[in-house]
């Protein structure tokens, strides 16, 4: 038997597994790589691909085999014309366009297909003149008509596309061949409009071309299809365009960024044709994401049919597999699907529907992880409590809260649901049966905010007996949960490869390593996904009226109000996406005398980096707040003996504003006195999930050299190492030897790797104007500073600060509050600084000043040096381990008092 015929076999084989299971995808893709392998010319790929352009959408390598196959073949099959219009369907570009309409040439409703090609490639910038090309060659064809032709060629060119130059040529000479008498009418009118074009068409190359040169670039076409979007979203057949040239060549997880940005688009502007065409392909290219099929699922009305088609689907490809962990999104999707169809038809049989998902999901979702087995419970309430069923949301809080009674979570979505329905008797044993049933050990660690909750809950009732003992009690449960850490700690000091509790106890490093844990996570998480906006609130509305509306939804990370031109809304961040899917089903709901809209905030947070290292936080935050209100900036924490951080997180309260300050902000420059030149400032939407690798730190990427002629600018200098690698920078550090060089005989000089280090140092002692240079690694400087470098007298200590304050900041305070500051020490492991004045007098006045002062989002505490480094690990560097002390009151509850 050949290979040939052992391959024919095995399709035939693969073919009937596709006829009765037609959803499975992994036979699809098994028979798609199979039929490559038959000669060019073999009809066999037909049926493989035609079966496959029903369910699933093409590859890029399918659509090449099989162009290839039908240049191989002297006539086509009704299947093959038929696979080349899916293609074209699948992906409407004008290259795939293009060969099906050359392929149906001549046909009966050739001059419709036409139509419908332009229609949808025509701002395709690279391709769109091949379809162009075939509608102009129709019309010469065809008893051509001026009019006919001046109009297709009028809305060419208006179009960006890479061809313009030849597309006005041609038209010059159309016209010079169909209306000569009118060539010094029409032409002079049409090259206004080409130049026009041209202008703009710049601003498209600015993506266009690094694309061309690396197509696979995630992020460039994810910003090309956002820049378009947010200033020209009257356009949005171009996004589409672009987005369909992208998605086309790869269907790898690191593309999944712009099938969700290409949701997000159409679902904002409504176009609903549109929105299930493009979630519609992503179930096709990603038939096992379940994100996909979330995505799907939004759609407003289903047929039943439609529905069990898309059951049969998810089935087919174990979507929801409980080992496909982000599976319950699905489910929350469907669910909220049921809730909607019931919202219209409000029958008994949609309710039953309804309740039968929520029960399928909530037995599925008890089986998850810590994280993960509290989203459907969540909408589940939402939803019983949204339709007056009590008993169901009861009969979960008891199921919940018995499955998983060490688990905190699980008590708090219990006891945030029922303190609304429960007397304050109830209340207060289902506080103290939390307590109990944890027993001073909480996976989740909910422990403390459970006691905090308590123990408030009890000051608000006003029973001073009970409420100590219910102190007491939060102190007896702290008290056994610090005696668990501590045994836990024991255990990994005997295990050294596992890695240790966090507790107080920890050494310095340990916290210092958890806190970046904690930063990163933090700038990986997108605040704006777990975001809501509720607009339509009136202006006497609280935040604790939004508290107490929202809290049932789920965790409630923060809560702010805002108003613009008299218009009042209010943003709630919570902690996850299924607690967002249960806010938005508040929508219309009565808010005072309001009718609430509830909807996802987006495109309102900006990532802001490489701002002058001299700007302290309050000349960012200004500057931002120079463009309109700002709901916060944040800053990353700072580490003692790096350099400052100099990036942020800038959250406008719309995007619109947000839109205006990248637009007057992103690649303007900014003067840093420290490097004694102008930097470009970086704008840009936040979007931590992509996250790019940092590059190799500047400290090992750079060079000092000396003893240069005092007449060499930066030009110069780059002439002379250019050969040596691609530069980033030419800093010139200034001695004050004469104001008139253009330098002080030493120059810095910043690669963009650190290869090209070794070959910059091979021209150590190159005689350069009768000058011999140096030329030497610049490694970095270590932090000097000690707090024994500090007179106690001049100096004073701060305990208590907000971390992401820098030197700067701190300097620029107390300047202008007590006199001019000498030095600063961060020492942020401990959360204190050292601050040492220039006079004594004015460190004396600021011990004396008040006991707490307010820096940045917290009250630092002033105490003498002395007293700030009593229990600071660093003090000439010897480690001191501070004793455990334990609170009658939870931390959480101090600190509140405390504000």
């Amino acid at each position: 038997m050949s290979d040939e015929d052992a391959i024919e076999i095995k399709l035939k084989d693969l073919e009937e597994k596709i006829l009765a299971d037609p959803y499975n995808a992994a036979v699809h893709k098994e028979a798609s790589q199979l039929v490559k392998l038959l000669p060019p010319n073999h009809s066999g790929r037909e049926k493989i691909y035609y079966l496959k352009g029903e369910y699933f959408t093409f590859t890029k390598s399918d659509i090449d085999d099989f162009f290839q196959y039908t240049n191989s073949i002297d006539s086509l099959s009704e299947d093959a014309l038929m696979i080349s219009g899916m293609i074209a369907n699948h992906f409407p570009t004008g290259e795939n366009w293009a060969k099906y309409l050359r392929l149906i040439k001549g046909s009966e409703n050739y001059g419709s297909y036409l139509t419908e090609a332009w229609e949808d490639c025509q701002f395709d910038y690279y391709h769109s003149n091949e379809v162009f090309d075939i509608m102009v060659e129709n019309l010469e064809s065809n008893n051509p008509n001026w009019r006919d032709l001046h109009t297709l060629f009028d809305d060419r060119l208006k179009v960006p596309h890479h061809q313009i130059d030849e597309t006005f040529n041609k038209f010059c000479s159309l016209c010079s061949k169909y209306a000569p008498q009118q060539y010094d009418l029409w032409v002079p009118s049409r090259s206004e409009l080409y130049h026009k074009t041209k202008r703009l068409q710049a601003y498209y190359e600015k993506f266009e071309i690094p694309l061309k040169k690396n197509p696979n670039n995630v992020s460039m076409w994810l910003e090309y299809m956002e820049n378009l979007f947010q200033y020209d979203d009257d356009n949005f057949e171009t996004v589409v365009s672009i987005f369909v040239r992208a998605v086309e060549m790869y269907d790898s997880d690191e593309w999944l960024p712009l099938w969700k940005c290409a949701t997000r688009m159409v679902r904002s502007l409504i176009k609903d044709a549109l929105a299930e065409y493009i979630s519609a392909s992503y179930i096709r290219r990603y038939p096992y994401h379940p994100d996909a099929y979330a995505e799907y699922l939004t759609r407003t009305w289903w047929e039943d049919e439609e529905y069990d088609d898309l059951m049969k689907r998810i089935e087919s490809n174990k979507v929801l597999d409980p080992s496909n962990d982000p599976y319950l999104i699905v489910g929350e999707a469907i669910i909220l699907m049921k809730y909607r169809y019931h919202l219209y038809e409000r029958s008994q049989e949609s309710a039953e529907e309804l309740y039968e998902e929520i029960s399928k999901y909530l037995s599925e979702s008890y089986n998850r992880p810590n994280d993960g087995k509290y989203r459907i419970p969540r909408l589940a309430l939402s939803i019983y409590d949204e339709m007056k069923e009590e008993d169901k949301a009861i009969d979960l809080i008891e199921n919940l809260t018995t499955q998983y009674s060490s688990y905190g979570n699980a008590w708090l979505l219990a006891i945030d649901y029922m303190k609304s329905k429960l007397p304050p008797e109830g209340l207060k044993n289902m506080f103290e049966e939390a307590v109990d049933a944890l027993d001073g050990h909480d996976p989740d660690n909910k422990l403390q905010e459970i006691r905090h909750k308590w123990i408030s809950f009890h000051e608000i009732a006003g029973d001073i007996e009970k409420n100590r003992k219910v102190v007491w009690k939060c102190y007896l449960s702290e008290r056994k949960e610090q005696k668990y850490l501590e045994t836990e700690q024991d255990k990994m000091e005997i295990e050294p490869e596992a890695s240790p509790i966090p507790t107080a106890a920890n050494n310095s490093q340990a916290k210092r390593m958890h806190d970046d844990v904690v930063e990163s996570d933090q700038q990986h998480r997108s605040r704006e996904e777990f975001t809501v906006k509720i607009s339509n609130i009136n202006q006497n509305t609280t935040v604790d009226d939004l508290r107490v509306m929202f809290e049932e939804c789920g965790d409630i990370r923060d809560i702010s109000i805002h108003s613009e031109n008299g218009q009042y809304e209010g943003l709630i961040e919570f902690s996850g996406q299924q607690e967002v899917l249960s806010a938005l089903t508040k929508t219309y709901k009565q808010l005072g005398d309001s009718q609430i809209v509830v909807t996802k905030f987006e495109n309102a947070t900006l990532f802001v980096n490489n701002y002058p290292s001299t700007y302290s936080q309050a000349q960012v935050r200004e500057m931002f707040e120079k463009i309109g209100p700002i709901v916060g900036v944040r800053f990353p924490n700072q580490h003692a003996g790096h350099r400052i951080k100099r990036f942020c997180y800038v959250q406008y309260v719309t995007s619109e504003d947000a839109k205006k300050a990248i637009f007057t902000y992103n690649g303007k420059e900014l003067y840093d006195e420290n490097l004694k030149k102008a930097i470009p400032l970086e704008v840009v939407v936040s979007r931590p999930q992509e996250k790019k690798k940092r590059s190799t730190p500047i400290s090992e990427r750079k060079i000092r050299v000396s003893n240069l002629p005092f007449n060499l600018g930066e030009d110069e200098i780059r002439e002379i190492f250019g050969d040596c690698g691609k530069i980033d920078q030419v800093t010139f550090p200034r001695l004050g030897k004469s104001k008139n060089n253009k330098n002080d005989g030493i120059a810095i000089i910043v690669f963009e790797s650190e290869q090209n280090l070794d070959k910059a140092v091979k021209l150590h002692e190159t005689e350069i104007q009768g000058r011999k240079i140096n030329v030497q690694k610049q490694h970095a400087k270590h932090h000097t500073l000690t707090p024994r470098g500090f007179d106690d007298l001049k100096t004073i200590g701060l305990s208590r600060v907000d971390t992401t304050l820098n030197q700067n900041d701190i300097r620029e305070y107390f300047t202008q509050k007590f006199g001019p500051v000498e030095k600063v020490l961060l020492m942020p492991d401990q959360e204190k600084i050292l601050v040492e004045f220039q006079f004594a007098a004015d460190a004396g006045r600021a011990t004396m000043s008040q006991p707490a002062i307010k820096l940045g989002d917290s009250f630092a505490q002033i105490q003498s040096k002395s007293e700030c480094l009593k229990s600071t690990s660093v003090i000439e560097g010897n480690s001191t381990k501070a004793p455990n002390k334990l609170s009658m009151v939870p931390p959480n509850l101090i600190k509140r008092r405390r504000r």
